[in-house]
């Protein structure tokens, strides 16, 4: 399950606005979200909402607190527990983009049978927890380009 969680994050990080490759980070997490498509309602981010069709989605991903998972300038993995051999829980922290926000999510996961006896992990639940800012002291510091 962490490798899942760490593509989808890079995925997320990665993510491209506009192009050939616009959404793709976004598409990856839909890919990997444990969404009914056809459930009105689904709480995939805390709260029931319609989440079937990729553009409502995308729509919650493009505004804040999950936008700050775009192309975030550095994350750090803060614990994990791993429930049973089925499910897991990761929590991990997220700079914006300008490196003036650390926000602080969570990521319910479980194995899902897909086909033939395979199984893959997909997300259940990203569940955004708090937001601080970051004094400049701490965002120069912790930045990853010079």
């Amino acid at each position: 399950p962490e490798q899942t969680l760490r593509a989808i994050l890079d995925a997320l990080r990665d993510n491209e606005q506009s192009g050939k490759f616009k959404d793709e980070g976004i598409d990856a997490l839909y890919s990997f979200a444990n969404v009914d498509v056809w459930s009105v309602q689904h709480n995939f981010f805390g709260s029931k909402m319609d989440l079937g069709q990729f553009e409502r989605f995308k729509r919650v991903m493009i505004t804040n607190p999950y936008g700050m998972l775009l192309q975030h300038k550095e994350r750090e993995f803060l614990s994990s527990w791993r429930v049973d051999e089925k499910q897991f829980l990761g929590r991990f922290r997220v700079l914006d983009s300008l490196g003036e926000t650390q926000a602080y999510f969570s990521a319910l996961m479980s194995k899902n049978e897909i086909a033939n006896g395979t199984s893959r992990w997909m997300i259940d639940k990203l569940l955004f927890e708090c937001v601080e800012g970051v004094s400049r002291s701490q965002s120069s510091t912790n930045s990853t380009t010079p």
